[in-house]
């Protein structure tokens, strides 16, 4: 943000550096009264694509996992709104965490198949 500081005590706020008047001109406050500039500021400027909070830490696939466990068939979607990239559903699918059909736009949780409980030799 930009200012201008004027004479009578004034600040004005300006977005760009364009729009503030110099030191010692002559500024419009209302029809019937005027002000001169006796100091202009280049305050302090947010460059592009920052922001002033922090940012979220990535997801992990563990939280993936703990998502899709209560909701095992979802959407990209879905997963995009809670802040799942599409760079770790890429690497879960490749981990064979997740099976992934694009033609029907469905994400699944990969069913892991228990242990079997049957020994060897003897008969299921």
């Amino acid at each position: 943000m930009y200012t201008a500081i004027l004479r009578c005590g004034t600040v004005l706020a300006y977005e760009t550096r364009n729009f503030v008047p110099n030191e010692g001109d002559v500024v419009t406050l209302s029809p019937t009264r005027f002000c001169a500039v006796c100091r202009a500021t280049g305050g302090h400027q947010v460059a592009l694509g920052t922001s002033l909070l922090p940012r979220p830490r990535p997801r992990s696939q563990h939280e993936l996992v703990d998502f899709l466990r209560s909701r095992p068939v979802t959407t990209v979607h879905v997963l995009r709104r809670r802040r799942f990239t599409l760079r770790l559903i890429a690497e879960a699918a490749a981990d064979g965490i997740l099976e992934v059909d694009f033609r029907a736009g469905r994400i699944a949780l990969r069913r892991t198949e228990p242990p079997s409980t049957v020994s060897i030799g003897q008969p299921a």
